[in-house]
């Protein structure tokens, strides 16, 4: 079909869902869909911070008129690395979230524990299924809760006078 509709003085390459009456139409300027992707690959948090909110964007011109079910979906779900869900990180799984057609740019929320670990943790969110668009480039994730370093000791060592002591500060 090569029909295309103004609105707002643009033409749109339309496709129309018959139930025995127009339920939707789902617009699109350039006749693609929508591409559902991360922005970047690798985030790091604090693993004193609560939560991390790792951005998820849609890119691609869409329009929904009249109704709100033909916007982009996607699912996500998160997969351990040197941590795992329940101690580092809340995970979640088959989670569907709807872009609206004024975002173009939304959050995931992953819950972080802290654990007191000196060294880095890792895991990874993944986008899956999108519905009404197309996953682009980057689909995973890699979250870093950043470790608690060691405080530093200060070391004095006196060798004259009536103290000749080491200290520890």
């Amino acid at each position: 079909m090569n029909d295309f509709i103004s609105h707002m003085g643009k033409f749109h390459k339309i496709g129309i869902a018959l139930i025995g009456l127009v339920v939707g139409i789902l617009a699109d300027n350039a006749g693609a869909r929508p591409v559902i992707e991360f922005p970047v690959n690798a985030i790091s948090v604090s693993q004193k911070a609560g939560s991390v909110a790792i951005p998820v964007q849609t890119t691609g011109d869409f329009e929904v008129l009249y109704y709100t079910e033909y916007n982009p979906w996607f699912d996500y779900s998160t997969q351990a690395g040197t941590t795992k869900s329940g101690v580092g990180y809340g995970g979640a799984s088959g989670i569907s979230r709807s872009f609206s057609e004024k975002d173009s740019t939304m959050f995931i929320s992953i819950p972080i524990y802290y654990t007191g670990a000196t060294q880095d943790l890792f895991f990874t969110v993944v986008l899956s299924d999108p519905t009404y668009a197309d996953l682009g480039a980057i689909t995973a994730v890699t979250v870093t809760i950043k470790g608690e370093k060691p405080k530093p000791a200060i070391n004095i060592l006196t060798t004259k006078g009536p103290l000749n002591k080491r200290f520890t500060i």
